[in-house]
């Protein structure tokens, strides 16, 4: 089996990691890890490490490249760039990618698949999405810091064949993996949990526990929850009645220093997913008829537009 991991940040890291460490005691299993810069340095150099709660290892894939269409012809491909990146990763994709591939993206965002399937026709792309809260602690070293580590994915088109495979091969290599037949609902409620709180920490620039300890942060933060509720119920996503409430509990489950990756790569002055974040929010309430006034001033204030 052919596998490459795509961006290997902090959720590229931990899948890669795992993924590598399983394939060096598995014949026929060859794990590729798309990288690049410093990391993709380190990983050939040293290996990749992970150190998480519960231990820390050092993995070494079969191939660390730059260039997916260096992996050969894949059977599984685990997409965890940023969404920006998007579009310009599909077209190196396309040469290493067909019937037989299955790409699973883990990224933030809610359209993504679609963007891939797009893209990708002749690859089968389920839909997915990750909780951890990770980071790259040095080029080489990725540090899960707290959440499960937990992917849930599953087929939009409600074919199970392609998923269960993976699903099982995951969890043998110590990922948790949860196959879920309504994974729309799924990657909206991982939506619902990240884009708020990663507007507002970006906006306000304070962490879970700033956001939720502050009346105003806190006032902003529920009213971004309910804006972006009121699109996912008029685009007629099943979610919850008490989705806003439900979602402020895991956030105070969270150690209070958390940040989202956007947040940290705001306050780094780095390129932002604002357009997958409160960009899309905006783009997709006004085409179901929603007004997202706290998103619109967000989105004018970190994107300066």
């Amino acid at each position: 089996m052919n596998i490459a991991v795509i961006g290997i940040g902090a959720v590229g890291g931990y899948c890669g990691a795992h993924l590598s460490r399983y394939a060096e005691t598995h014949a026929g299993m060859r794990v590729c890890l798309v990288s690049r810069g410093g990391m993709l340095d380190a990983i050939r150099a040293d290996g990749l490490t992970l150190e998480s709660p519960a231990e820390t290892f050092t993995a070494r894939p079969a191939l660390a490249t730059h260039d997916p269409r260096d992996c050969g012809p894949l059977d599984l491909a685990l997409v965890c760039t940023k969404t920006y990146h998007l579009d310009a990763l599909a077209e190196q994709l396309a040469p290493v990618v067909g019937p037989q591939t299955t790409v699973l993206p883990l990224l933030n965002g809610v359209d993504n698949a679609e963007r891939l399937q797009a893209r990708l026709p002749r690859a089968r792309v389920l839909n997915g999405c990750i909780y951890i809260s990770a980071v790259v602690a040095q080029p080489g070293i990725v540090r899960h810091i707290s959440g499960p580590g937990k992917v849930l994915f599953g087929s939009s088109a409600g074919d199970h064949e392609p998923g269960l495979p993976v699903e099982a091969l995951l969890r043998s290599a110590g990922i948790p993996a949860e196959y879920r037949a309504d994974i729309e609902t799924a990657v909206w409620e991982k939506y619902l949990f990240i884009e708020p709180v990663a507007s507002a920490g970006s906006l306000l620039r304070r962490d879970f526990g700033g956001l939720l300890a502050g009346e105003h942060s806190r006032a902003l933060l529920e009213g971004l929850l309910a804006e972006l509720a009121a699109v996912a119920e008029a685009r007629q996503i099943p979610l919850p009645a008490n989705i806003v409430a439900s979602t402020l509990e895991k956030y105070a489950s969270f150690p209070a220093s958390t940040k989202t990756s956007m947040q940290l790569d705001y306050e780094k002055g780095r390129q932002t997913e604002i357009e997958s974040f409160s960009g899309y929010v905006i783009r997709a309430g006004r085409a179901a008829g929603i007004h997202t006034p706290l998103h619109e001033e967000v989105y004018r204030e970190l994107a300066g537009k």
